[in-house]
């Protein structure tokens, strides 16, 4: 996990010193917050919750394949993390972890001791100066105190409410404004990845690919460095885009044959005829003969 690339150059912003949170909350994130920590049984949920996983469960359970982010292990994304920590002027350093995986998110997690992790899906995808607006929308979340009822939410979006015994009704009403909430603590985390930056352009370039994401050929290029390790030749990378476009083709026309492509998922899919295209494109780097035969 070494890297011999340079650190990044010391940064020239201009560090927020005694910043609060409250400078970057936006209202709506207050008020839906408001809302749910006056619900009765809030506290008895959370109790219940760090009662069956525990810090430690919590930590295993979002981290267990996931590499620590330190001088050693991706030293660039290290300093690029403790230039974001003192231009907010945040003393504490919440441990950050990347685990790999496609998928471009990233989330800061934990009841007592608060962490971070970014997926590789959003370091490939983003520049440095973009990583910078992710890990500062993420100490954003940790200084706001939004990691319990994020952890909360994640746990319950990805396992269901019934994943605790003994909740009962509670769970109901709190659902409702816990969900609510998650994806209003969202307009603070961006400001606060803004104030990090202080690069407008940077910040919404970030919001684009995250809305977005990147170009066909960089999907592409992302999946054969998955599974050979190397980027595609120009020869390989036309000839899989022209047959990505061919497929696609094919699928909008026949949009039903797409959704018995795509039959393995549960409910109702959408953009099928573009999740099956990328499904044969998948298809053929899994079955090439260097993913086979790795030589």
């Amino acid at each position: 996990m070494t890297e011999t690339l340079p650190l990044p150059a010391p940064s020239t912003r201009r560090i927020l010193t005694q910043i609060a949170p409250v400078a970057w909350e936006h209202p709506a994130d207050r008020a839906a917050l408001q809302t749910l920590r006056a619900i009765p049984g809030l506290d008895e949920l959370v109790r219940k919750v760090m009662g069956f996983l525990g810090e430690r469960g919590v930590r295993q359970l979002f981290t267990a394949d996931s590499v620590r982010v330190n001088e050693r292990q991706r030293p660039r994304l290290h300093a690029l993390y403790t230039e974001v920590l003192e231009t907010l002027d945040w003393a504490e350093r919440p441990d950050l972890f990347v685990t790999q995986t496609p998928f471009v998110n990233a989330m800061a997690v934990g009841f007592e001791k608060p962490f971070i992790v970014v997926h590789t899906g959003a370091l490939g995808m983003l520049a440095e100066p973009q990583q910078r607006v992710l890990l500062g929308h993420e100490v954003g979340h940790v200084m706001s105190g939004h990691s319990t009822y994020t952890t909360l939410a994640l746990l319950f979006l990805s396992f269901g409410f019934n994943v605790i015994p003994g909740l009962g009704l509670i769970a109901l009403p709190i659902q409702l404004a816990l969900l609510e909430w998650y994806r209003k603590a969202e307009f603070s985390a961006d400001r606060a990845g803004l104030l990090a930056s202080q690069e407008p352009l940077d910040a919404m370039r970030m919001f684009l690919l995250f809305a977005g994401g990147t170009s066909d050929a960089d999907r592409i290029t992302y999946g054969f460095r998955l599974v050979v390790a190397r980027k595609p030749a120009k020869s390989e990378l036309d000839r899989i885009l022209a047959f990505h476009g061919q497929q696609l083709a094919h699928y909008r026309q026949d949009p039903v044959e797409a959704r018995e492509v795509m039959s393995d998922q549960k409910g109702a899919v959408e953009n099928a005829p573009e999740l099956a295209a990328w499904t044969m494109v998948a298809n053929v780097l899994l079955n090439m003969d260097e993913t086979i035969s790795k030589e």
